[in-house]
C-alpha cells in the first residue's frame, strides 16, 4: 500500500486500488512436520508472470520505459508468458523431487527403492507364481514308456466362473515313465488336535452329526485315572460335508483348552437325558393352599419361608468331581427303631462279656500266681519229705485246694453276671416293644426325624457303652 499523497489528507489511498503491479516471487516456502506432502514450488506461472510485469516498470530498468503496452498478443509481453510457463513447470518437478527424497511423502516405487539402498537394503525382485505339475503319459503299446519333460513346456489352467485361464511353464527338466500314471498324490495327512483349535474333520459323511450336538474330547489318561480332568466338551455350531473328500468337517464356537489330552479321542453325546421331575410345574407360582396340601398342612399359613421357595428335598450338585455325598435323611419307622434298640442290647452284652472276662483273666492271673508260689513251696520241701514225714506235703495241698475253690469262685461270678445282664437286657427290650405303638403313630410327620445311627448312640447312651 502506498503512502498518501497528501499528508495533510489521511487515508486518501488506502484501497490499495493504486499500488499497481508488485513482485510475488520467490514466495515463502513453509512445512509443518508429520505432513504426507511438502509443499516447495517458489511460485507458479500467474505469480512469475505478475512479477515479470511488475519489472518491467521498475526504476531500476529505465532502458524498459518505453514499453508502454501490456496487452498478451504483443510479442514482448508473449515472451514474459512463456518464461512463465518454463518457471512454472521447473517448479513442478523441484517440488516432486523434494517429495520423493523423504519415505513419507515418496510415492514413486524407485524412489523407495533408493533410499532404501542408502542403508544397505535391497528390495528383492519379483518372482512369478508356482504351482506343482502332474503329467500323464500315455499307455498305449507303442508309446513310449519314457520320457523327458523340456526346461519351458507351457501348461494352461482351467478356469473357474468369472476367472482367466492362467499360463505356466516347467522351469527343470521332468523325467516321466507310464508306470507312474498309477501314483496318486495324497491330498489328506494326519491330523492332532491343539489346544486353540475350532474346527476338525472326521472320516465318512454318514456321522449323523448336527449343529447342536456335543463332542467329547477325551484320552487314555481319563481311563487310567477317573479323576482326571483332561477332557473337553463341545457344542457343534456347523457341520459341513465333504462327500468328494469322503470328510466331514465340524466347527464349535470356543477354543479348545490346555486340558485337552494329546491323545485324545472323539465321542459324540446321541442321548439326551433328563432329570427326573425336570417337567414338573415351576413350584414358586403355585398357590399357597396347593403347596400347604402337598405338605400335608392344614392351614396355608403354616408354610414357612424356605418352603414357598422350590419343591421339597429339592437338590441340584454343582458339577464338580466327585460329586459330594451327603448321608441321606431318614424318618425311623417302629421296626427300625426296635432293630436298633436290639443291636444296641447285643453291643450292651458284649461290653458285660468283655467286662467279665477281664474279670476272670485277672482272677485267673491271681490263682496262677497262687499256684506258682504252691510249686515253689513244693519244690524245697520233697527232698525233706522222708526226713520229716507227711507234714509238709499236706501245706501244699491245702494251698492248691485254695487256689481251686477261689477258680470254682471266679467262674461263679461269671455266670452270675452273664445272667443279671441277661435279664436287664431282657427289662430293656420290654420297655421298648412298649414303646413301639407310640413311634408308629408318629410316623409320616412333617420335618426331619432322627436318623438311625442318631437312635443307636442314644441307646448306646442309656446302657453307659
Amino acid at each position: 500500500m502506498s503512502l498518501p499523497v497528501d499528508p495533510s489528507v489521511p487515508n486518501l489511498n488506502d484501497c490499495g486500488c493504486c499500488d499497481g503491479v508488485t513482485t510475488q516471487t520467490p514466495a515463502v516456502i513453509a512445512n509443518r512436520p508429520g505432513l504426507p506432502a511438502l509443499s516447495c514450488r517458489v511460485g507458479t506461472h500467474a505469480q512469475f508472470t505478475q512479477t515479470m510485469l511488475a519489472r518491467l516498470s521498475a526504476r531500476e530498468r529505465p532502458a524498459l520505459a518505453g514499453l508502454q503496452t501490456r496487452e498478451k498478443d504483443d510479442f514482448s509481453i508473449a515472451l514474459v508468458d512463456a518464461w512463465a510457463m518454463v518457471a512454472d513447470v521447473l517448479t513442478f518437478y523441484q517440488e516432486r523431487i523434494a517429495n520423493e527424497s523423504y519415505l513419507r511423502t515418496a510415492t514413486e516405487r524407485r524412489s523407495i527403492l533408493d533410499l532404501a539402498r542408502l542403508i544397505g537394503y535391497e528390495l528383492r525382485p519379483g518372482v512369478a507364481a508356482g504351482t506343482y505339475l502332474a503329467f500323464t503319459l500315455d499307455e498305449a503299446p507303442d508309446a513310449p514308456r519314457k520320457v523327458t519333460i523340456p526346461i519351458g513346456v507351457k501348461v494352461q489352467s482351467i478356469p473357474g466362473p468369472d476367472e482367466k485361464p492362467e499360463t505356466f511353464e516347467t522351469v527343470e527338466k521332468i523325467e516321466a515313465r507310464a508306470m507312474w500314471n498309477a501314483l496318486k498324490p495324497r491330498l489328506t495327512g494326519p491330523q492332532v488336535l491343539h489346544a486353540g483349535d475350532t474346527s476338525v474333520y472326521l472320516n465318512g459323511t454318514s456321522t449323523n452329526l448336527k449343529p447342536g450336538d456335543r463332542l467329547l474330547f477325551v484320552g487314555k489318561e481319563k481311563e487310567d485315572n477317573p479323576r482326571s480332568d483332561r477332557w473337553n466338551v463341545r457344542r457343534l455350531q456347523t457341520v459341513e460335508m465333504d462327500q468328494a473328500g469322503g470328510r466331514t468337517l465340524v466347527t464349535w464356537e470356543h477354543e479348545l483348552d490346555g486340558k485337552l489330552p494329546a491323545d485324545s479321542r472323539i465321542f459324540v453325546f446321541r442321548q439326551r437325558a433328563s432329570l427326573f421331575g425336570s417337567t414338573a410345574q415351576d413350584w414358586r407360582p403355585l398357590p399357597n393352599s396347593m403347596k400347604a396340601n402337598y405338605l400335608g398342612l392344614a392351614n396355608p399359613e403354616d408354610l414357612v419361608e424356605e418352603e414357598t421357595h422350590e419343591w421339597p428335598s429339592f437338590k441340584i450338585y454343582s458339577p464338580e468331581y466327585p460329586l459330594r455325598q451327603e448321608p441321606p435323611v431318614v424318618i425311623p419307622t417302629a421296626k427300625a427303631v426296635a432293630a436298633a434298640a436290639i443291636k444296641a442290647a447285643h453291643a450292651a452284652a458284649d461290653k458285660a462279656r468283655t467286662d467279665a472276662l477281664t474279670s476272670a483273666i485277672g482272677a485267673a492271673k491271681e490263682a496262677l500266681k497262687i499256684l506258682k508260689d504252691a510249686k515253689d513251696t513244693l519244690e524245697p520241701k520233697i527232698g525233706g519229705v522222708i526226713g520229716k514225714g507227711l507234714g509238709p506235703i499236706t501245706t501244699v495241698l491245702t494251698d492248691l485246694r485254695t487256689a481251686l475253690d477261689q477258680l470254682s469262685k471266679i467262674e461263679g461270678t461269671i455266670n452270675a453276671a452273664f445272667t443279671g445282664m441277661t435279664g436287664e437286657i431282657q427289662i430293656i427290650l420290654n420297655e421298648i416293644k412298649g414303646m413301639l405303638p407310640n413311634l408308629k403313630g408318629k410316623e409320616g410327620e412333617r420335618g426331619r426325624g432322627p436318623t438311625q445311627n442318631e437312635v443307636v448312640d442314644g441307646i448306646k447312651h442309656i446302657f453307659g457303652i
